[in-house]
């Protein structure tokens, strides 16, 4: 099982049909096996049906907070495409890689169209290797110092040589993803600053319009990029930046974008200041990683308990896994990531 789900159409080696088809198909091989033809025939006939109505029924619009624990995924799917806005979890064995192809099978797809990685911290970005690996990316959009950093440049480098498409962003850029349109609000562009800024701080910062509605996702943005990057409301659905943790100012950018929801890419509750801030702009609850949440087409959030593995079994599995799980492959052999290769080891 763990062979089968790196290969492609994770987390099975089938095509994203629907279960009930899958299970005609698998009653029918039983059929076959039992020496009964004619209901075997009967059988596949009805998973015929069940493979058209699943490709007719059309896609629900959604843009959902996907249950990752300690990392963020924001998932966007409509009928015309897919985006990701970050992939990541440092609680989860593979990065979160599994539960993103398992969020995609059920939605019946096998690749997400673009992936939008504000930054690269571990819990933002590693679920990408693992989906590089299965062919699940078609593309990354990245700006242009996310490379700077070693750990950036390993997964520049392995999505080139996956073939996958990287397109680099930049303040003002308009981007349209089949019915998604983007508007990259602040993004750095390699100049370097009057003031250094960390890592959290070179955060991407995205407006995105579509079937949903509105929303807007500063990944780790603390202060100094929020005061940078301030918009106007009304908004659909903010993502609290730095997974909800208390910063100057978030109460203030938050109330001048008016959102309608609030999610948190976080597995706890917010701290105490961060819902007092909120509470002035008139927020109440802000649902979470726990269990995940979502916006339809309607605009109607509603929580959707999804499978997580808890922090204390995962890490130390992600300790066991780490130098197994990194591989380089030279020229001659293989061997394990050593400080040589710094990219990997970097991932690792």
């Amino acid at each position: 099982p763990a062979l089968a789900d790196r290969l492609p159409w994770s987390p099975w080696v089938l095509p994203a049909i629907g279960i009930p088809a899958i299970s005609l198909i698998m009653m029918a091989l039983l059929w076959i096996c039992a020496a009964k033809p004619r209901l075997a025939i009967g059988t596949l006939m009805a998973a015929s049906l069940a493979i058209s109505i699943d490709i007719t029924l059309p896609v629900p619009a959604t843009m959902e907070l996907l249950a990752t624990g300690r990392g963020q995924r924001v998932f966007m799917q409509a009928p015309g495409g897919s985006l990701l806005f970050d992939a990541g979890s440092a609680d989860q064995i593979d990065g979160g890689a599994r539960l993103i192809r398992r969020s995609l099978w059920r939605s019946g797809r096998n690749r997400i169209d673009w992936i939008v990685l504000s930054h690269a911290h571990l819990d933002h970005y590693s679920a990408v290797p693992g989906l590089l690996e299965t062919d699940s990316i078609a593309g990354l959009i990245v700006d242009r110092t996310f490379q700077d950093d070693p750990a950036g440049a390993a997964i520049i480098q392995m999505a080139r040589r996956h073939g996958v498409q990287i397109h680099r962003v930049k303040d003002g850029d308009q981007l349209t993803i089949g019915p998604w349109r983007l508007r990259i609000i602040s993004a750095a562009d390699g100049t370097p600053p009057a003031v250094p800024l960390s890592l959290n701080d070179r955060s991407v910062v995205v407006a995105i319009r579509g079937p949903c509605g509105t929303a807007l996702i500063p990944g780790d943005a603390e202060a100094a990029r929020l005061a940078a990057s301030r918009s106007s409301g009304p908004i659909d659905l903010v993502v609290l930046p730095h997974h909800g943790s208390m910063m100057d100012g978030v109460g203030e950018w938050v109330a001048l974008l008016a959102p309608e929801q609030v999610f948190a890419a976080r597995p706890g509750p917010l701290p105490r200041a961060t819902i007092e801030q909120l509470a002035h702009s008139g927020i109440e609850s802000v649902p979470g990683n726990r269990s995940g949440a979502t916006l339809t087409e309607q605009g109607l959030p509603f929580s959707a308990p999804l499978p997580m593995m808890p922090t204390a079994t995962a890490l130390p599995l992600r300790t066991l896994e780490g130098w197994r799980r990194w591989w380089i492959r030279p020229r001659h052999g293989f061997g394990p990531c050593t400080g040589s290769a710094i990219p990997m080891a970097v991932s690792t």
